[in-house]
């Protein structure tokens, strides 16, 4: 609870801000989890809106919490194993896995200045 009326301005502030972008991105991501469930990439089982709050709340505590400690493309790597292992279909990570293929590959970092 934010007992200190500046700090919950401030908050309030941001968070008007950033919605109308968070929004937008969370969408994104719920349209790309239902379009692989409905192909059978994903789980048959995945909430798109939690799956997608997980995936993106996620993200953005790594960074918070370790992007002092860890390259980029060090915490792209292990959140894209991560998010992969989420919500892919069991029988295309068995697979991928007997394969010798990285499920999540594919998943590029791009430096921009």
């Amino acid at each position: 609870m934010i007992r200190d009326p500046r700090c919950a301005k401030l908050l309030h502030d941001v968070k008007g801000h950033a919605h109308p972008i968070a929004a937008e991105l969370n969408a994104l991501v719920v349209g790309v989890l239902e379009r692989g469930i409905q192909s059978g990439a994903f789980r048959p089982d995945l909430d798109p809106r939690v799956a997608a709050a997980a995936i993106l709340g996620s993200i953005g505590g790594v960074i918070e919490m370790l992007a002092t400690e860890r390259s980029l493309s060090e915490l792209v790597s292990v959140l894209a194993d991560l998010h992969s292992h989420m919500v892919a279909s069991p029988a295309l990570l068995v697979q991928a896995v007997e394969s010798g293929c990285n499920p999540a590959v594919g998943v590029e970092v791009v430096a921009r200045p």
